[in-house]
């Protein structure tokens, strides 16, 4: 995870309304394993892989978790100012 990408992730999943454990979770979006979601949880999905790094966790489905294995999680900011996230090498 790039420090980019883990303030945001502290960031977003700091809010006390959110939960202790949460997390932003990165998982297939059903059938379609080619494409991933990303939003925030209150907590890990049973079987999901859980990835902290300083009070920044990430969780990981089944199938995500093959897919960004080896990978780098950076965030980028849009001149909108929209955060989106994306898996480098």
């Amino acid at each position: 995870m790039t420090s980019k990408a883990h303030q945001v992730v502290r960031q977003v999943t700091s809010h006390p309304r959110v939960g202790r454990l949460s997390g932003l979770r990165i998982a297939s979006r059903g059938n379609d394993t080619d494409t991933l979601s990303v939003k925030t949880v209150a907590e890990p999905h049973p079987g999901d892989r859980v990835l902290e790094s300083d009070g920044a966790r990430v969780y990981l489905d089944e199938v995500a978790e093959p897919r960004v294995d080896g990978h780098v999680l950076d965030a980028v900011t849009e001149d909108t100012g929209r955060v989106h996230f994306v898996v480098r090498r």
